[in-house]
């Protein structure tokens, strides 16, 4: 699997889709995938590839958590979080979405063991905001209901979107493995996943 992290914007997007399909028809990657690339532009190259019946994308990284991103704070203007328009674009063509940052650094587990404060200077700037306080409240409810860790429900809420979804996780010990590698057992409805997004927190 080789994985574009960058789009170069200066090149036509079917030229780059050309390009790994020969590295394709060489054996030198069997599949590949974009990262960090725009809705806009990652229709342009299916297309692309769908209309000349060439191999187009098979997976897409971006940035994407239950935590909301805030975008003019991130220190690197070339990453790209998942927005509407992508998601639209991952519901129609059940592309599989690989997110990477699915915990936001330990976010909410981080909340969990200790005080939160949306201006903690330990949180990365991103995700400093009074939403993801509430969104936090919110998974730590339901995790109360469910018997499960907040740190399930967060990789529990992108496992159990409507496409296909394996978040990239980035354990510190054996402990923190075991608590994600048991979220793939985790999933939420329609109406949790509903919930943890914009739900009503009134405690």
């Amino acid at each position: 699997m080789y994985w574009l992290h960058r789009d170069d914007a200066s090149r036509e997007a079917g030229e780059i889709i050309e390009t790994m399909n020969d590295f394709v028809r060489e054996g030198k990657i069997r599949y590949f995938g974009c990262s960090n690339w725009t809705a806009e532009r990652m229709r342009e190259a299916q297309a692309y590839a769908a209309e000349r019946g060439l191999q187009g994308f098979a997976a897409n990284q971006m940035m994407w958590s239950l935590a909301a991103v805030d975008k003019a704070q991130l220190s690197d203007p070339t990453l790209v979080p998942m927005d509407g328009e992508m998601y639209r674009l991952h519901l129609e063509s059940k592309l599989a979405a690989v997110p990477y940052s699915s915990q936001a650094q330990g976010l909410f587990s981080k909340w969990e063991k200790g005080t939160y404060d949306e201006q903690d200077e330990r949180i990365a700037p991103q995700y400093r905001s009074g939403e993801n306080v509430a969104r936090w409240k919110r998974s730590r409810r339901l995790a109360a209901e469910l018997s499960l860790s907040v740190n399930r429900i967060v990789l529990g809420y992108l496992i159990s979107q409507p496409f296909p979804t394996i978040p990239i996780v980035g354990p510190n010990n054996v402990e923190q493995l075991l608590d994600s590698m048991s979220a793939a057992e985790v999933r939420l409805t329609p109406e949790q996943l509903a919930y943890l997004e914009e739900g009503e927190e009134t405690g």
